[in-house]
């Protein structure tokens, strides 16, 4: 991935072009009768210095659809929705840091029921088809962290490997927070922004003391940015 050059936020061309070059190929892929699910956009909540840049590997969900979208501003995704994970996140970073922060994905756009169903989705495009939509990820990912995110916090631990593999990062094994064994906080950096993988708060069910600790594990380093 190449290092970040920095974007300004008045000119959301390149947010557009990528969001119309997304929309086009979920059509396309619709054409071929693939089932995919897109709804766009691509990046939502604070696009400019936000606290906390999220990371997840794909959407979650949804039915067999595509929207067309044209590329706006919108706030952050999980704000006032009632699904477990938004209550959660809500919880650990408190309303004010997600109303300031942003959110996007690093494997697809597309959205499953789960990384299986991501897997057996992608294992079904062809050569030149896959490779477009791994260009589009990766352009997707550039621009989310050229916003200049105070940190970046991935979402489940095994979504915390998968972005340090990708990304040749190395992390320090003796800073990984356990309970009975389950891994539920690991960090490393990344162009000089901290990054955090954090036990996924609605599929692997953490603890009321893991999700306390993470909530003051934030709350002090938040109020040091």
């Amino acid at each position: 991935m190449r290092k970040t050059k920095g974007v300004k936020m008045s000119d959301l061309k390149e947010f557009e072009e990528l969001e119309k070059d997304i929309c086009a190929f979920a059509k396309e892929m619709h054409g071929k009768e693939h089932k995919v699910h897109y709804e766009g956009p691509f990046i939502t909540g604070k696009l400019e210095n936000p606290k906390i840049l999220f990371l997840s590997i794909n959407p979650g969900g949804g039915d067999e659809t595509v929207t067309k979208n044209d590329f706006k501003k919108v706030k952050f995704k999980h704000l006032d929705e009632r699904y477990p994970l938004a209550k959660e996140l809500e919880y650990i970073f408190g309303r004010n840091i997600l109303e300031n922060s942003c959110e996007t994905y690093m494997e697809s756009f597309f959205a499953t029921v789960g990384k299986t169903a991501l897997n057996e989705l992608l294992a079904r495009f062809d050569k030149e088809s896959r490779k477009e939509h791994d260009e589009l990820c990766e352009k997707m990912l550039e621009l989310a962290l050229e916003t200049k995110p105070k940190m970046i916090v991935i979402i489940g631990v095994g979504n915390f490997d998968y972005f340090c593999h990708n990304n040749n990062l190395e992390w320090n094994r003796n800073n990984e927070k356990l309970v009975s064994k389950r891994r539920y906080l690991l960090s490393t950096e990344y162009n000089g922004i901290p990054v955090y993988g954090i036990i996924h708060l609605s599929g692997a069910r953490p603890s009321n003391a893991m999700k306390d600790e993470l909530q003051r594990f934030f709350a002090e380093k938040i109020s040091k940015n």
